[in-house]
């Protein structure tokens, strides 16, 4: 019998506005580490966020919620390829160390926009979860900017990954208009337990991919092979549990970054524009 697809997390929305790529760059910086500059254009990066216990939990939530679904390529926007989903309410998470990782995770993301402006007067009531192999991938895409709010914060489980930023160009703008075409674009490395939250700047003016191991495996290759010297790289050790390891070299310093394997993100977002969904918000951050 052929498994049913479940419904789209949200009901279907307008469609993004259609990106023209900017031309990506020969070799992106490739970031391991926060950095001032990157705090400051919105991006909160934390390696080992959450212990390895909390993750097993989060780990067997996603396999109960996902049993008997099968990874799919079609999306309703065209941004996923390769992957399975589902929404999971908070409320629902019993498992203890799951539950305490998702608050935590929430509240981190809270606490690092304090005072944005585009900020929704509270969070979806439920975290999303999304499993890929290592085929794998999210295109690159800006968040539907009605729909979600200031920021988007995600959990990294299970196998390291290539989160890539390029500048967002819609198709109004031609090559080199707009103040947008002066940032570059940059790869920020997730590793295991690693937690990340966008918003500011990077959440309107840059788009976001989540690599293939293919893709993650060649720019990794390529500053083996040569090295970059604008790369901003410093030495990671192995995050343990035996995984395998591509060996990177830049301005001398060697760079090991666990191969991409099966990934699953749990993410959670602030609401968007208040009556997008035809109602009403409470206090609690509940559509209703």
């Amino acid at each position: 019998m052929a498994l049913r697809r479940r419904p789209p997390l949200v009901p279907a929305a307008p469609r993004c506005r259609c990106l023209h790529r900017t031309a990506a760059l020969p070799s992106p910086q490739l970031i391991t580490q926060e950095t001032p500059e990157l705090t400051a254009a919105g991006l909160v990066l934390q390696h080992e966020f959450i212990t390895r216990d909390e993750e097993a939990e989060l780990l067997s939530l996603a396999d109960e919620r996902l049993a008997g679904e099968a990874y799919v390529d079609d999306h309703y926007d065209g941004v996923i390829s390769g992957y399975r989903e589902c929404a999971v309410p908070i409320l629902e998470i019993d498992a203890p160390g799951a539950a305490a990782a998702v608050q935590r995770m929430r509240q981190a993301a809270w606490d690092a926009t304090h005072g944005a402006k585009q900020r929704g007067i509270g969070m979806f009531p439920h975290v999303q979860v999304i499993d890929m192999p290592p085929t794998g991938r999210i295109n690159a895409h800006r968040d539907n900017m009605k729909m979600f709010g200031e920021f988007t914060t995600g959990l990294n489980l299970l196998s390291s990954a290539v989160m890539r930023f390029e500048p967002f160009r819609a198709a109004s703008e031609s090559p080199g208009e707009g103040q947008q075409q002066q940032l570059p674009s940059f790869d920020v490395v997730l590793h295991p337990r690693t937690i990340y939250v966008m918003h500011g700047s990077l959440r309107w003016q840059y788009t976001h991919a989540i690599l293939d191991a293919e893709a993650t495996d060649g720019i990794l290759a390529e500053r083996a092979a040569g090295g970059h010297p604008d790369s901003r790289e410093s030495t990671i050790d192995s995050n343990g549990g035996g995984e395998d390891t591509l060996d990177s070299c830049s301005a001398g310093e060697a760079l090991r970054i666990p191969r991409r394997g099966r990934r699953v993100s749990i993410i959670a977002r602030d609401l968007g524009a208040p009556g997008f969904f035809g109602g009403t918000y409470s206090a609690f951050g509940m559509v209703m």
